[in-house]
């Protein structure tokens, strides 16, 4: 019996039978294992805390994300970095 038949190869991996029972997956790019069961971390950055900068204005606060920021403004100023004020 041929054992590619029900696709072992996980992931869109490809499968290559090789006779008595035998077969290889060759995997997608991102996915290792026999059958391209594990997703292979391809690269890793830290995570940076954005707000060390302080980059809000006017008393506006930070939330640092992964890999970037929100600012949350004061009640007298807008804008991504909380820089406008308010008129009115």
């Amino acid at each position: 019996m041929e054992t590619c038949t029900g696709s072992p190869c996980q992931h869109g991996g490809t499968c290559h039978y090789h006779g008595l029972g035998n077969y290889k997956c060759t995997c997608n790019t991102g996915f290792t294992g026999a059958n391209c069961e594990t997703v292979k971390i391809l690269f890793s950055s830290p995570n940076i805390d954005e707000c060390a900068s302080n980059p809000c204005l006017n008393g506006g606060t930070c939330v640092d994300g992964v890999n970037t920021y929100t600012c949350v403004c004061a009640p007298l100023y807008t804008g991504g970095a909380c820089e406008t004020g308010k008129t009115g």
